[in-house]
């Protein structure tokens, strides 16, 4: 999913764990870090939080992504 909105290559040969990048993602400027070949931390500003959290919803749709609240 993350892939859909990012504009670096997140495959695991050229993005590997351990690697860290600045880069847009979705409407937002994110700071990825591949914590293993298909585990990611996302870091977004607050202030943008809830617009990304929005795209995060849209562009998941085609991957059954279900967004629930958390405590």
């Amino acid at each position: 999913l993350l892939a859909v909105g990012a504009t670096i290559d997140l495959r695991p040969s050229r993005f590997p764990a351990g690697a860290f990048a600045q880069t847009p993602v979705g409407n937002a400027t994110a700071i990825l870090h591949a914590r293993a070949d298909d585990a990611f931390d996302v870091l977004i500003a607050r202030s943008f939080a809830q617009s990304w959290l929005v795209w995060l919803a849209h562009a998941g749709r085609e991957f059954d992504l279900v967004l629930s609240e958390t405590s």
